[in-house]
């Protein structure tokens, strides 16, 4: 009994590993296809039931045009993007900050190993700071070229 515990801890690690790397792209890759299938359905069964109904080709046009949604513009899309990372990178820059100074005060108080507070800094905490700058500094990059392209307009 006490050598299957590790076996069954080996293998709901490779099964969490699997589950997140195979089949969470495949159930997202489904549900926007079929999404997008049950989309295309619903604009075709409009397009018949107005051609049963002798509807003008004009008219069917209009009502295919009321269905879909405005698109964006590029600066709005830009504009979006910018709130994302500006949102993302400071989440994770002080997410990054607060796990490298927690794990660094609990090894100076000798609290945890130190190997431990090393591989947690190393593997969590500098990343996690690495990421959150580099969407601040795209943030910073996008907020001046959306400037200079609105200077360019007027």
């Amino acid at each position: 009994m006490e050598q299957l515990i590790p076996a069954l801890g080996i293998i709901t690690s490779w099964i969490i590993t699997i589950g997140t790397c195979v089949v969470l792209p495949v159930m997202v890759v489904w549900i926007v296809n079929k999404r997008k299938k049950n989309e295309t359905n619903r604009k075709t069964e409009i397009m018949l039931a107005a051609i049963e109904k002798n509807a003008d080709v004009g008219n069917m046009e209009e009502i295919l045009k009321g269905l879909t949604p405005p698109q964006e513009s590029p600066e709005q899309k830009a504009k979006r993007r910018m709130q994302s990372n500006l949102m993302c990178g400071t989440a994770l820059t002080v997410i990054g900050a607060a796990i490298i100074t927690a794990y660094l005060i609990s090894a100076i108080m000798g609290y945890i190993v130190i190997f431990q507070a090393i591989n947690v800094i190393c593997f969590l905490g500098v990343p996690a700071l690495a990421f959150g700058i580099g969407m601040l500094l795209a943030y910073r990059a996008a907020k001046k070229s959306l400037a200079k392209t609105e200077e360019d307009h007027e």
